[in-house]
């Protein structure tokens, strides 16, 4: 009697590899008993794959945790708004506002903008806006943070972003700042830790910050801008050591202004 013909291993890679998470746990359960050691290889990746993606759903869950609440008040359209940029040297600061329907799922990748790779932040970039209710960005530049100061400055970014929401939203949860607004708000320390909302604004503000400064570093090489997106890198420094300020550094902080410069890491 001929013994059945087994599947290769390269098609089982290529199933596994191209299945859906909702596809995966039966595939896993077929395979998992074949002792060929490339399929426990391809079997066990299946397994990380489905792991990982639990655990992005449990985080999920974590981040809803405000968002839920007031869903359930009775707010149906929930923003956050984040700031970047506020401590770099050079460049704008840059804050977002992003306002939310209780559909989230498509957002499970999501996170504090400081926890994802740049790469994750750029598919996120694009899954927020195609989801988000509405997205707002505002950018305070260099002439103006020397001019009001980086708290006023800050104040008005966050403004800017929350009003330029259309349609504004029910609810908005900032990340410890208050932002002068006469929608019903509340305050989170580290808020982009803590809420989905606030997590998608500070991806926005990141990305877009980021492209700035890769812009910025083509116009004014030699500080390493498009690496260090204007914050006080040990190059950044001795640039600014060496031959001073360009046209886009804050003058009114102290490094690049010339005074109380400090090379010693």
């Amino acid at each position: 009697m001929i013994s059945e013909r087994r599947e290769t291993i390269a098609s089982i890679r290529k199933r596994l590899v191209e299945a859906s998470i909702g596809e995966l746990t039966p595939l896993i359960r077929k395979y998992s008993e074949d002792d060929r050691s490339g399929v426990m290889s391809v079997v066990a990746s299946a397994q990380r794959r489905v792991a990982r993606q639990e655990q992005l759903a449990q985080r999920h869950q974590e981040l809803l945790l405000h968002e839920n609440s007031l869903w359930l008040a009775g707010f149906s359209s929930i923003a956050g708004v984040d700031e970047v940029g506020r401590g770099a040297l050079a460049g704008p600061i840059v804050a977002a506002a992003v306002s939310l329907g209780c559909e989230t799922k498509e957002l499970v990748s999501v996170d504090d903008s400081k926890v994802m790779s740049a790469d994750a932040r750029e598919m996120a970039f694009d899954v927020i806006h195609r989801i988000a209710l509405a997205v707002s960005v505002s950018c305070i530049d260099h002439a103006d943070i020397d001019r009001y100061g980086i708290g006023v400055a800050n104040d008005m970014a966050l403004s800017q972003a929350v009003a330029g929401l259309d349609p504004p939203p029910d609810y908005l949860l900032s990340d410890a700042f208050e932002v002068d607004t006469q929608i019903p708000s509340m305050n989170i320390v580290k808020g982009d830790s803590k809420s989905l909302s606030i997590a998608a604004a500070s991806v926005v503000a990141k990305v877009t910050r980021d492209r700035i400064m890769v812009k910025l570093d083509s116009e004014y090489p030699g500080f390493g801008l498009a690496s260090n997106k204007g914050y006080g890198s040990r190059d950044h420094m001795i640039a600014l050591a060496e031959d001073g300020p360009s046209k886009v550094h804050r003058l009114s902080f102290a490094p690049s202004g010339g005074t109380q410069m400090s090379l010693e890491f």
